[in-house]
């Protein structure tokens, strides 16, 4: 009777998923192209990663599965080559 309760505030600590590896953000990269990559959702990385929203930049790291096989992530970079054809008056 009369106690007064505070309320505490914990902050999350992000800590790395067991299996999950720590992946550099490349120019490009976006969290579609790298959950497509891994094979997770959009959602699993947020939450691996203690992220609220989907805003990632270049140099950041991130944990992803370390036992994915991976085949190439999405970028916008343009790749290819482009040959150029001759063009007659």
């Amino acid at each position: 009777l009369g106690a007064e309760r505070t309320a505490t505030f914990t902050p999350l600590v992000c800590q790395q998923p067991p299996g999950w590896v720590e992946y550099t953000i490349q120019t490009g990269d976006t969290l579609f192209g790298l959950a497509l990559a891994y094979g997770i959702t959009v959602e699993e990385l947020q939450e691996a990663n203690c992220m609220g929203d989907t805003y990632i930049w270049a140099g950041r790291v991130l944990f992803v599965p370390g036992n994915a096989t991976v085949t190439g992530i999405p970028s916008r970079t343009p790749t290819g080559t482009i040959t150029p054809t001759s063009q007659e008056p």
